[in-house]
């Protein structure tokens, strides 16, 4: 994995776009597409969705430029 600017909140790993990360979290943690639509946070600058504010926050570290 890089230190991109899109991080993963499961395991902190960086990805250059938000499409590498969605691809990630599908392969590496199971996320399903119906998944997706049980998540009730959208990131407003990249639409990552979390279930919870602290995944959020984690995935938002990552457009700091941390």
């Amino acid at each position: 994995m890089n230190d991109g600017q899109f991080k993963c909140p499961t395991c902190g790993g960086g990805f250059n776009s938000s499409e590498e990360l969605n691809s990630h979290a599908k392969q590496a943690h199971g996320s399903q597409e119906g998944d997706q639509e049980e998540h009730a946070i959208t990131c407003s600058k990249c639409g990552f969705k979390s279930r919870t504010p602290g995944e959020m926050d984690e995935h938002n570290k990552g457009h700091m430029g941390a």
